[in-house]
């Protein structure tokens, strides 16, 4: 799989224009690897809606991370149930 290093600030700025965040906001640089279709799928979806690609990382990553947090809190909710079986489960389920 052929790779590439972008530098992303991981809030709100242009990497395309130079403009970097405001100086209030905390922020911070990672770097990491794209594949050249996902940078490509970023740059033209960041010109599209006007959004600079950090942006549109933070919005991923938030989105993942709210999902894990759902998935767990679905887990505890239902720890006290109990557990069944592959045979107890497909046998109430056949018709």
């Amino acid at each position: 799989m052929n790779s590439e290093c972008f530098l992303i600030d991981t809030n709100i700025g242009s990497h395309r224009t130079g403009k970097n965040p405001p100086m209030n906001q905390n922020v911070s640089r990672s770097a990491i690897y794209l594949e050249p279709e996902l940078h490509e799928a970023l740059r033209a979806k960041a010109a599209a809606t006007n959004q600079a690609v950090s942006a549109l990382i933070n919005q991923a990553i938030r989105e993942a991370l709210w999902e894990d947090q759902e998935d767990l809190s679905a887990f505890e909710e239902r720890a006290s149930e109990p557990a069944l079986s592959y045979e107890e489960v497909a046998t109430h389920w056949v018709v």
